[in-house]
């Protein structure tokens, strides 16, 4: 008798099968690792920008609001989509870059820059600096990115991050 040689189908079968079962096993880890690994990149992208306008507060004396501290701006923001709420709208608002990346402001003291340039968070929105907080007796100066939700849920005034927002309070 002469042998055939190769695979049943039911060999085919079982392989495929411990071949599901794995990738039912493996794929929600690394989307939870890459989940993981976007919010820490935000996480350290908001760190920066707060050590940036630290380092520009120490050297020009003023909080990024305006020309050597006017008060025209309520909020800052980088390149990227406009999250889908932003709680720190309420007045005027220019690019973070104007102060860390350039002097386009004309500021006195300026050393920069203080950032090449920051662009949009892991998820495509825009970082925010509520520079209102910087004047403001009832708000804070939050940096942050809106999250995994694209949603600003922080509330100017707050003292912890709400929702999943990741940010730094700048003092």
């Amino acid at each position: 008798m002469k042998r055939n040689s190769g695979f049943t189908l039911i060999e085919m079968v079982v392989v495929v099968a411990i071949i599901i079962a794995l990738a039912g096993i493996l794929v929600p880890i690394v989307t939870n690792e890459l989940d993981e690994s976007k919010k820490a990149a935000a996480q350290a992208a908001v760190n920066r920008v707060s050590t940036a306008v630290t380092q520009f507060i120490k050297d020009t004396s003023y909080a990024p609001v305006g020309k050597n501290g006017k008060q025209t701006y309520h909020y800052l923001y980088s390149a990227g989509n406009t999250p889908k709420s932003n709680k720190f709208a309420s007045g005027g608002s220019t690019y973070i870059e104007n102060f860390l990346s350039t002097n386009k402001l004309k500021m006195t003291n300026w050393k920069g820059p203080y950032m090449q340039e920051i662009g949009s968070d892991p998820w495509g929105c825009r970082y925010l600096i509520n520079a209102h907080g910087f004047f403001s007796t009832s708000e804070r100066a939050w940096v942050l990115s809106a999250g995994p939700n694209r949603r600003v849920d922080t509330k100017p005034g707050a003292t912890k991050l709400a929702g999943d927002d990741i940010g730094i309070f700048v003092e």
